[in-house]
């Protein structure tokens, strides 16, 4: 699957891959004035390096090393020769070894090549011809996540920041505190356009946010006072009338579940 679209001056282009049947998950990655952010699943790679093969990307950037965003990362600067990368250190970090991948994970993404080049680091905003986008770092669902911001324009690209408002379910080692400190920390910003990893929302976006913001909020809330309250998380999972898919947790090898996000959200933040 690939999709593209266009929002002002934003491509939109989404990636999906099935073994059959229509993709049960796609991820969005997005080109402008020669940067191209995130790479999308190395499962999609024939696609995503000919959809990208005739564009002239002069710069490169991730929002974090998950394997659905940084894919294609390595391939995509061999092939068209980008020579200004643009990473979190903490992400370089993770992206120079070869991630050790769950088969759930081969399975939907596919295998990730390690990158072993240069970088700039991302102190400072990433500039193209016409825009200039700021690194704004907010860790939670991983601890090296960034999104960048262009303030005149209002459009904010989030990587996985957003997602959904009703989050069910976290990977392991997914932080819930950090993720309420970076969506405050992003609220601070106007913005209205949401270049989500997953969900793109091209407007109110910033509204959207605070709606999110809330329901975390309000679900942590709830979470700690069952706990101290001395409920288990199993417990705590009736109480809030929540779901524990155990098909879920079979499939990802334990890796993904409500229990992680109750958990997550019971440690005082």
């Amino acid at each position: 699957l690939h999709n593209f679209s266009k929002h002002h001056e934003v491509e939109l282009h989404q990636f999906g891959f099935s073994g059959f049947g229509k993709p049960a998950y796609s991820v969005f990655c997005y080109y402008v004035d020669g940067l191209l952010i995130d790479t999308a699943q190395s499962h999609c790679r024939k696609k995503f390096l000919k959809t990208f093969e005739s564009k002239h990307i002069e710069q490169i950037a991730l929002t974090h090393h998950h394997e659905d965003h940084s894919g294609n990362f390595t391939v995509i600067i061999k092939q068209n020769k980008i020579k200004n990368i643009h990473l979190n250190p903490e992400t370089a970090a993770l992206i120079q070894q070869k991630l050790n991948l769950k088969l759930y994970e081969h399975y939907l993404f596919g295998n990730i090549d390690a990158y072993l080049g240069t970088y700039n680091s991302i102190q400072e905003p990433i500039e193209t011809n016409r825009f200039l986008l700021k690194p704004i770092f907010t860790e939670g669902h991983s601890p090296d996540h960034v999104a960048y911001l262009e303030d005149n324009q209002g459009w904010l690209f989030a990587g996985d920041l957003w997602v959904g408002i009703k989050i069910k379910f976290f990977r392991k080692g997914e932080d819930f505190w950090q993720q309420v400190a970076g969506l405050k920390t992003i609220l601070k910003y106007d913005f209205d356009t949401l270049f989500c990893g997953h969900s793109p929302q091209l407007k109110n976006g910033k509204e959207l946010i605070k709606q999110k913001l809330q329901y975390f909020e309000d679900f942590g809330g709830n979470v700690q006072r069952f706990a101290e309250s001395g409920f288990s998380i199993e417990e705590i999972i009736k109480k809030m009338n929540l779901k524990d898919d155990p098909q879920t947790r079979l499939i990802t090898q334990n890796d993904v579940s409500i229990r992680y996000m109750i958990a997550s959200a019971s440690q005082y933040n």
